[in-house]
């Protein structure tokens, strides 16, 4: 099933629809599943697999550095909300009447908590949401009964579905998470999941080092290089447009850019919350890789801290703007209909 693009945006929710989200979030059925995590030097919580800044994995391809635990989820929430007011939608391809239709289908790729995921079968209740996610960290049984989540690796092709299973397939945020020649790749592995007529989204940032103040410029800069010499590629939001036009199967592609401003403006409400946010997911990150910078030196332990909210700090009285990328495109085939 696809729907024709249209260029109305789908409305904006004033606040979450899932309030109780956080609730179910954090349910003892993830917390059990000790088996599937280990613990940092600093106690933050990791996938079980998984080593921040491990050679052989990074070799693998295996790169996301950022912990599972419940301060990771709360920053992930927190970004949820951050980018859904910037947008004012969850989306932007024109899935809105395929979402309302009886039996639609819609896959979530690197779903991390599952908020986005949640939401979507919240506010669409005919479809049936999947999230993928290689860590086990998403709501289990205090959720919407027409979603559910899978665990597995994105770096392991093919994923475990057929061809043409779904009708609207997301994903967001895998800047940090994948190497730069395995992007064309995943986006053909998309292309195959997703049924004639339907519809992908990709989000990404600009590289969020990009002009950052330069008074505290080690954290970023050493988490940035970091980056690179593992193989990402920062640059990938201006790559989305292009990767998926290589794809033959692929029609009618846009995009949809927003600027995100770091300072606010303080006669916006929006941008204030807007910018509030965005300082908590900064700090949210640089917390979250405060073992791996400590351990290879970028400064003592006792320092981190301070240099961590001096660098906030610096970055929101400052011009510093992330550009964000949302890029869409159908499948070829289908039935055309007027959204």
């Amino acid at each position: 099933m696809g729907i024709c693009h249209s260029s109305e945006p789908p409305p904006v929710r004033k606040q979450p629809s899932t309030p109780s989200f956080e609730d179910a979030s954090a349910p003892s059925s993830t917390r059990s599943r000790a088996d599937s995590f280990k613990f940092d030097t600093s106690g933050r919580r990791l996938h079980a697999d998984f080593t921040p800044l491990d050679e052989e994995q990074v070799a693998s391809g295996r790169l996301y550095i950022l912990p599972n635990d419940d301060e990771e989820m709360e920053r992930l929430h927190i970004q949820h909300y951050m980018l859904r007011l910037l947008f004012k939608s969850n989306f932007s391809a024109p899935v809105q009447k395929m979402l309302s239709t009886p039996g639609a289908k819609v896959l979530d790729l690197g779903c991390g908590s599952g908020i986005w995921a949640f939401e979507i079968a919240t506010d669409y209740p005919q479809c049936q949401v999947t999230g993928l996610d290689m860590s086990p960290v998403q709501p289990g049984t205090v959720k919407p009964k027409n979603v559910e989540y899978m665990q597995a690796d994105l770096t392991n092709l093919p994923l475990p579905f057929e061809d043409a299973s779904f009708d609207f397939i997301h994903m967001r945020l895998l800047i940090a998470g994948l190497r730069a020649e395995f992007w064309p790749v995943l986006i053909a592995e998309i292309v195959r999941l997703v049924k004639p007529g339907g519809y992908i989204e990709l989000t990404e940032p600009t590289n969020p080092a990009m002009n950052l103040p330069t008074k505290f410029p080690n954290l970023m800069q050493m988490l940035t290089l970091g980056l690179v010499v593992r193989g990402c590629d920062l640059d990938i939001s201006h790559r989305l447009k292009s990767y998926c036009e290589q794809q033959p199967e692929l029609a009618d592609i846009r995009t949809a850019i927003k600027d995100l401003h770091a300072r606010a403006n303080e006669s916006d409400p929006d941008s204030k919350k807007i910018s509030k946010m965005f300082g908590d997911d900064l700090t949210g990150v640089l917390m979250g890789v405060k073992a791996p910078l400590v351990q290879r030196g970028v400064c003592a332990e006792e320092e981190y801290d301070d240099l961590l909210r001096n660098h906030v700090a610096e970055t929101l009285a400052s011009d510093h703007v992330v550009t964000w990328t949302r890029c869409y495109g159908r499948r070829r085939g289908g039935i055309l209909r007027a959204e």
